[in-house]
């Protein structure tokens, strides 16, 4: 399997930002969490699905590096290194305008049946 490799540009914007500590909000640091959703996003931009399947990240191992303020453009590394029928490994690095790294990771999508996904929900559902 050839590497694939893509870079995403990303703008992160306020409503992304952490709001754990009251004190540090004025500082306007990218939450942690905001990363990750970028991050699980593009991942699934950089497979290709078969028709009539989806892909649903069910491994996600991340570390948060060093702080990304709103408004700053970041780079979103992804690398496909591992694909079989049903599993993607996909290793992630956000870079901020310095190049400093920011936040690594490692994610595994697995391809399934859309039809699955909407049987699951709906047997769910009639539970709720």
């Amino acid at each position: 399997m050839n590497r694939i490799e893509r870079v995403f540009e990303v703008t992160l914007h306020d409503p992304e930002t952490w709001d754990e500590d009251i004190e540090l909000q004025d500082l306007r640091i990218v939450s942690p969490a905001a990363l990750l959703d970028v991050i699980l996003k593009l991942s699934y931009k950089v497979i290709d699905v078969p028709p009539d399947n989806t892909s649903v990240a069910v491994s996600i191992n991340s570390r948060y590096i060093s702080p990304v303020v709103a408004g700053q453009t970041v780079k979103v590394r992804l690398f496909v290194v591992n694909r079989s029928e049903r599993n993607t490994l996909i290793k992630t690095e956000i870079t901020d305008e310095d190049g400093e790294k920011c936040f690594e990771g490692e994610i595994v999508r697995r391809t399934v049946p859309k039809n699955l996904i909407r049987r699951l929900a709906v047997e769910k559902t009639a539970k709720v």
